[in-house]
């Protein structure tokens, strides 16, 4: 950088003017009112501060001491790292002011607010990091406020110590709207081969002084520029950036730092829906996480510990202080380093904004507390909440201001033995603004936990900005880390941060009427809502999603200790329930959100502890081992059988059909290349059978799980279908996987051996897609008009292996339509001739069945596009009568065949015709299965109602039309 800074549209003309001006100055002391040129005034004030060197109006001369200049236009400042320039632009008209008076209360604001207005100040702009924004300050009275600042501060005037008020500039990278607060302080790492004797003379040529030094990282430090010296910060930066001693350097920012909460106004509530959603105040019965079913596996384990960066905790609430971290090494309130880490009386984390083990003081310590409860509260204690990891450790990390302490504080995590580290704050970022920040984060994630790394979790903005995209997104947008977005308890996207950054949504306190309810957790002692006054029922935005999510992290690696930090990202995105696919659009792929504008809003989902949880578990705890084989049911089918497949998690309950498995493809003859990899069976043409000949079947095989599963076998098999499919024979799952003995209503096609499926699930974080695919040639009948569903088939595929057998819960049924939708290893296709599209009508044979082995209640219901005439009789001669939409008997076993008739408006009406048939069972109503008639094009699966029997429709925000005599309610369960 050049000495001489050109005034924004300043001419050269008035360079010797201002060298006239600058040779005229009279400096008198440190803050004191800088003497210029009588001429100049109206174009340059100057006040010189003990702290800042920078400026972008004044000139800098050898020897002089520069100040900070309150310019009314935005000036610039620019510097180099790894060839890439930053430019800074300086707010007009704003000084920044560091202090150690984090979190003050209103109180304490009040007080400050007026010492400083009494010296002048005519605008004051607190944060909670201990940063104030002054604006539209005379320079004059700036020495008497630095005093009144340090008087309120309690710190004796003119002591240099880390404690001393810091002034700098207030900038913002260009065009970006986020400020900082600019010191003349730096933060550089040199060389790890360098050593003090380089070093020194290094800091000497730069008139550079040591703040501190990083503990936790060899060689990195914070300086500052020494007083009366002919370059400032930036400069020094740009300098040293060009050194071969130095890794990298940087200016060291500090940050008005967000805290990722939604403050609600909502009546207080007390109890944690997320854990367990019965539809309490107008919430979506089971959105939730599901913690209870992974608690039966599960509660956590000491072993595992969650670093929680806030802004200060209190450390004593009843509900945290049986979990936290406690460092062995150290003796407590000794005074002394005894484990020799750099850190003294580190017992329980540190504060890294005083530089010592007392975490409560801190910028936002009821942030903190609320955090770390939503991770890791005390579980069945009879106090209070359950953090989503109840029996984890708790490692307390309290937030400091500048870039070096953000870096240090994940180098501390990661030295000294975190697992997750949980983050429910942010800004944006840039690997030419904050390298070591990032290299802290990324350190972390890729060496932490002896070389596996740690699991980091970020939260997204909480307004609806993407947070992906641009020259500094948000610091959620890192690839080592996990962004969470937020849902609330009708499991609706909250219209928060997002983009293609994004991986989860977690439960949240939500507004804006996507929900009612609050997050209940941990608060100060005698700050709370309850008759304790310890807990508080209304904490919101990422900042609650973030930490509750990181629980669950802990939770799997409680189960499983051994698994990388990727093998934990996909395990949560893997297991999440796609909520809301109405708006948030899930790829069939990979089952990432992509709504039309390509910009995510709901990553791979609302996240599913349970889920997450049972894969990694050992199967005598109730988990799968580490092996979890699936064959998917429909596009929003990603293995999960909490619920059934068929369950589309909309705010109010739907059905998507289970028949349409998006896992088998048929290749009528001629054929088209064979599939060998998933990605070229996304390709392949799926095509309808053709008759009387032989047709390739291909099915496809995943793995969600880490585990390579060693052998596995899939066996296809067909039946003439209908609305419900027929029993399976008595002795399928006793003679499984050779045939029946009776094989007249499910006629076996083939086998197929699979070895060595490894990992292959939704994500694609960490590689390729592993998914094996499985051919079979199916002989397909010919076409028999005295058949009833002669054009209608169904094939059904199973997916066995010792390693993840099919469940008990399957083996105990013969009922295809049920078991499908509640094991991932079963899954069935229908299958139809393609109607002659040149015919406006269509007739249509299938089956009415009951499956079962006792009498049922029955219903056929169809779902066809307007305008489309659909009318079904029964072709049994003097066979009793069935309507659409009317309820009739079934006896055990029978079957009805059904003729339906299908007239579109004209040849050019292409869509699906499902017909769907139904259980009456009281008050509700249960899906038995259906069949899709299809008129051009592959159509993607529609969302279809579920309702009551007898009750009216609800229409809660509901975002599919509810059509007549609608989808069943989702099967209940106890937790």
């Amino acid at each position: 950088m050049q000495d001489h800074r050109q005034l924004r549209g300043s001419d050269s003309k008035w360079l010797p003017m201002l060298r006239r001006a600058t040779a005229e100055q009279s400096f008198l002391g440190t803050g004191e009112q800088v003497m210029i040129h009588q001429k100049m005034r109206h174009w340059l004030r100057v006040s010189v501060t003990s702290v800042l060197v920078f400026t972008i109006t004044a000139i800098v001369q050898p020897g002089d001491r520069s100040g900070l200049c309150l310019s009314q236009e935005p000036e610039s400042l620019r510097y180099t790292i790894s060839n890439q320039a930053v430019v800074l632009e300086v707010v007009p008209g704003q000084v920044g002011i560091v202090t150690a008076q984090v979190g003050m209360t209103e109180n304490k604001r009040a007080e400050f607010r007026a010492a400083l207005t009494d010296q002048g100040a005519s605008d004051v702009e607190f944060f909670r990091d201990g940063i104030f924004i002054l604006k539209g300050t005379d320079e004059q009275n700036f020495p008497k406020m630095m005093q009144a600042v340090e008087r309120m501060q309690g710190r004796p005037d003119g002591r240099d110590d880390k404690d001393q008020p810091k002034r700098g500039l207030v900038v913002r990278l260009a065009g970006a709207e986020e400020r900082m607060v600019l010191p003349n302080e730096i933060l550089v790492r040199f060389a790890p081969t360098a050593t003090q004797e380089q070093i020194r003379p290094l800091m000497a040529e730069y008139s550079l002084e040591v703040v501190r030094e990083n503990p936790s990282r060899r060689n990195q430090l914070t300086a500052r520029v020494k007083d009366g010296t002919p370059q400032d910060a930036v400069q020094v930066v740009d300098r040293l950036n060009g050194n071969e001693m130095v890794v990298v350097a940087q200016p060291n920012f500090y940050r008005l730092r967000q805290y990722r909460q939604e403050i609600p106004n909502d009546p207080l509530f007390d109890r944690q829906w997320h854990h367990q959603n019965t539809g309490q105040n107008g919430g979506t019965p089971d959105a939730d996480i599901d913690t209870p079913l992974a608690w039966e596996i599960t509660r956590g384990s000491q072993d595992v510990i969650i670093a929680v960066i806030d802004g200060g905790f209190d450390d004593q609430h009843p509900d945290l202080l049986p979990n936290l971290w406690t460092n062995v090494g150290e003796v407590p309130g000794n005074g002394i380093d005894d484990d020799g880490n750099g850190y003294v009386d580190d017992i329980h984390g540190w504060n890294f904004t005083f530089d010592n083990g007392d975490l409560r003081p801190g910028p936002f310590p009821d942030h903190g507390t609320a955090v770390a409860g939503c991770a890791g509260a005390r579980g069945d204690n009879n106090e209070g909440v359950s953090g989503s990891a109840p029996l984890c450790r708790l490692m307390l990390l309290t937030l400091g201001s500048g870039d070096d302490k953000d870096a240090e504080a994940f180098d501390y995590a990661r030295r000294m033995g975190a697992h997750i580290i949980t983050n429910s704050w942010g800004y944006s970022i840039s690997p030419a603004v904050n390298p070591l920040v990032i290299t802290g984060i990324d350190d972390a994630a890729t060496s932490g936990r002896s070389g596996r790394g740690c699991v980091v979790l970020f939260a997204m903005n909480n307004p609806n900005v993407n947070d992906c995209i641009g020259n500094r997104p948000d610091i959620s947008s890192l690839d080592s880390v996990i962004a969470v977005s937020r849902a609330s308890n009708r499991d609706r996207f909250d219209f928060s941060g997002f983009g293609n950054c994004m991986d989860v949504l977690g439960p949240t306190r939500a507004s804006g009427g996507t929900g009612t309810l609050g997050i209940t957790t941990t608060a100060i002692q005698g700050q709370g809502s309850d008759p304790t006054r310890n807990y508080r029922f209304d904490f919101g935005g990422t900042s609650a999603a973030t930490p509750i999510t990181a629980g669950i992290a802990a939770l799997v690696l409680a189960e499983s200790p051994c698994l990388e930090r990727l093998q934990v990202q996909q395990l949560l995105q893997d297991t999440a329930d796609r909520v809301e696919d109405s708006t948030g659009h899930y790829r069939t792929a990979d089952g990432f959100s992509q709504p039309a504008d390509g910009h995510a809003t709901h990553g791979y989902g609302r996240v599913n502890a349970f889920e997450a949880v049972r894969t990694v578990a050992a199967r005598h705890r109730g988990g799968r081992g580490g092996y979890d084989l699936m064959i998917r049911d429909n596009r929003l089918d990603w293995g999960n059988t909490e619920q059934p497949s068929n369950t589309a998690f909309e705010p109010t309950r739907q059905f998507i059909p289970h028949w349409h498995s998006v896992d088998i493809k048929v290749d009528a003859p001629p054929f088209q290349s064979s599939p060998t990899t998933s990605a070229a069976f996304e390709t392949l043409i799926d095509e309808d059978p053709r008759a009387a000949t032989g047709n390739r079947v291909y099915v496809r095989v995943r793995n969600r799980g880490p585990l390579t599963v060693d052998q596995a076998i899939v066996k296809l098999q067909w039946a003439f279908a209908g609305t419900s499919l027929p029993a399976l024979p008595t002795d399928f799952w006793a003679r499984f996987p050779e045939d029946s003995a009776d094989t007249s209503a499910w006629r076996p096609i083939d086998k197929v051996p699979l070895a060595d499926v490894a990992y292959s699930g939704s994500s694609t974080v960490g590689g390729g897609d592993a998914a094996q695919i499985a051919q079979f040639l199916w002989q397909a009948p010919s076409l028999d008009p005295n058949q009833p569903a002669f054009q209608h088939f169904c094939v059904l595929a199973v997916v066995n292996s010792p390693q993840d057998p099919v469940s008990q819960l399957a083996r105990d049924s013969f009922v295809p339509d049920f078991i499908t939708p509640r094991d991932n290893n079963v899954t069935h296709r229908n299958l139809v001739l393609q109607p002659n599209l040149e015919e406006i009508e269509t007739l249509v044979g299938f089956f009415l069945r009951n499956p079962t082995t006792e009498s049922i209640r029955s219903r056929l219901t169809v779902i066809a596009p307007d305008g489309w005439e659909v009318e079904v009789k029964n072709a049994e001669e003097n066979g009793s009568a069935i309507r659409l939409d009317e309820n009739f008997a079934l006896q055990a076993g029978q079957e009805i065949p059904i003729v339906a008739r299908i007239r579109r408006p004209d040849r050019q009406a292409l869509g699906l015709a499902t017909f769907v048939q139904q259980h009456i069972g009281g008050q509700e109503v249960e899906t038995l299965g259906g069949l899709t008639v299809r008129f051009g094009e592959k159509t993607p699966l529609l969302l279809l109602p579920r309702r009551q029997a007898t009750a009216p429709p609800r229409n809660d925000d509901a975002t599919t039309e509810e059509r007549p005599n609608g989808r069943p309610v989702p099967v209940k369960r106890e937790k």
